[in-house]
């Protein structure tokens, strides 16, 4: 009999958090204002929405999983915990800065961008593999 391909191991550890990005991208975008003038490349900052559809996923299965085993309830520790300093960084790390030390509108790449988003997908591959 042949396996679904949703439940494929290369579709649930390359091809959902992927997913995670994209959804978190365009809710980025649904989010703005229309008359919002922040530059386009803020939108690719999803890494808190990765991490917040991973803790959902992590949820979602510990229904599935025994009630003895405490790697999920862990997982939600981590991935609650992640959330929170997420938050916190994207708030007062993540933005590129002026000569006068203050933030501008626009995400520094590797600080604000491509860094939590590697670590969320990170995370829920990690996740994946070990849970």
């Amino acid at each position: 009999m042949e396996e679904s391909i949703f439940k494929s191991p290369w579709f649930q550890n390359l091809v959902v958090p992927i997913i995670f990005l994209v959804i978190g991208i365009l809710a980025n975008r649904l989010g703005r204002k229309d008359s919002d003038k922040t530059p386009l490349v803020n939108l690719w900052a999803a890494g808190t929405t990765i991490l917040l559809m991973s803790l959902v996923a992590t949820i979602s299965d510990l229904g599935r999983a025994n009630v003895t085993d405490i790697t999920n309830l862990i997982w939600i520790v981590v991935f609650l915990v992640m959330l929170f300093i997420s938050i916190d960084f994207d708030r007062y790390g993540s933005w590129e800065r002026d000569e006068e030390g203050l933030p501008t509108d626009c995400k520094h790449i590797v600080r604000g961008i491509v860094a939590p988003n590697i670590i969320g997908i990170s995370l829920f591959i990690g996740y994946r593999y070990l849970a």
